[in-house]
């Protein structure tokens, strides 16, 4: 049958500002912090409110930036095709710290929760910082460097329908630095046994629904 023109012309308008809107896309994210707690049944600190094992991801900075080597390569399809271009971004992950907090004090307690349903999550955010700003952490992958470098190449075919492939990712790592004893190693299969079944009992859950 004949093709929709309405659905040629979303693939033509795609095809010019998709790869326009990637190529100058630019995120940067500051302090990020990103923490998994699991309570513990037994403590040695009875004064706690609460105690808990936790792993935990420090991130001063994470941006991806756009890299100003656009490269347009012979025309595909020979000379009734349209013209190839390459958009390349890089990822860098900065000075990046993974903890493993044993028996710590928990950012998320029993009262805590309680007051953010009553307050619209105020309570659990103040206390969040406030742990943050204040507790220290017991190191497990030292600070870390992460730079990702990515090609993306796009093209529009006779029909106007925009193709977009990768066509290279490199890594660079410079050093990576772990320090682990056996209470990190304990926390880490803690934290993993309890994900794990969190995500059974979900899936069990959905089988029933």
């Amino acid at each position: 049958g004949a093709a929709d023109p309405k659905a040629a012309g979303l693939s033509g308008a795609a095809a010019k500002w998709v790869p326009r809107v990637i190529e100058r896309a630019e995120i940067q994210l500051k302090n990020v912090h990103v923490r998994v707690e699991v309570p513990r049944q037994r403590s040695r600190r009875p004064a706690a409110p609460s105690a808990c094992d936790a792993i935990g991801l420090l991130v001063p900075l994470v941006a991806l930036q756009s890299v100003k080597d656009r490269e347009r390569g012979a025309p595909a399809g020979g000379a009734s095709g349209r013209a190839q271009a390459t958009i390349s971004k890089r990822a860098v992950l900065s000075s990046a710290q993974v903890y493993c907090d044993y028996d710590s004090e928990a950012y998320f307690d029993d009262d805590a929760a309680t007051d953010a349903r009553a307050q619209s999550g105020d309570a659990v955010r103040a206390r969040f910082v406030e742990m943050w700003r204040t507790q220290r952490h017991t190191g497990f992958l030292l600070p870390l460097s992460l730079t990702c470098a990515l090609k993306l190449g796009h093209s529009v075919d006779e029909d106007g329908v925009l193709q977009m492939r990768v066509t290279s990712i490199h890594a660079t790592l410079p050093e990576l630095r772990a320090v682990a004893d056996v209470r990190q190693l304990c926390v880490i299969a803690h934290v993993v046994r309890f994900v794990h079944q969190w995500f059974r009992r979900q899936r069990h859950l959905c089988r029933f629904q």
